[in-house]
């Protein structure tokens, strides 16, 4: 896990409050100072996602498929895989055409992620075309759908 959270706080500042969910394999090897606790909020790895959504601006995410969910939000999304080398070629591979059909280009390192943050640099048309392509479906009315083509 390569996260400097002071350096978080430096370049974002009093405006900014992290909502941190590690996923439940990393959950113990992070380690938030005592002096960030009012800038890093962390919570549980078996706490639900999807109130986090509602209440964020941004997501930033590694190769987990919450994206999917949130791009439905229309607010930025921000890739950070520092290990992307190694993960599409040696661990598991992709299913999508990383990174072309992302909603936002991956940052490989810190510096490039919060520079996109700070500098707020993010392609909503992007987002448009990944959401056209993959959450057309999610208009409010896929139970409807569902009910209509088992029950008839």
């Amino acid at each position: 896990m390569q996260l400097d959270f002071a350096k978080w706080y430096d370049l974002l500042g009093d405006t900014h409050v992290v909502i941190f969910k590690p996923h439940y394999l990393i959950s113990n090897q992070v380690d938030i100072p005592e002096n960030l606790s009012h800038f890093v909020r962390t919570l549980p790895a078996t706490s639900d996602i999807n109130d986090l959504y509602l209440m964020s601006d941004c997501l930033v995410t590694d190769y987990s498929s919450v994206f999917f969910d949130y791009a439905n939000l229309n607010r930025p999304i921000y890739f950070y895989m520092p290990d992307f080398e190694s993960y599409k070629d040696q661990l598991r591979g992709f299913y999508l055409n990383i990174p072309e059909e992302l909603p936002h280009n991956i940052c490989q390192t810190e510096d490039e992620l919060l520079r996109d943050i700070v500098s707020k640099e993010f392609d909503i048309q992007r987002l448009v075309t990944f959401n056209k392509k993959f959450n057309h479906l999610q208009d409010g009315k896929a139970s409807q759908r569902v009910i209509k083509e088992v029950f008839g």
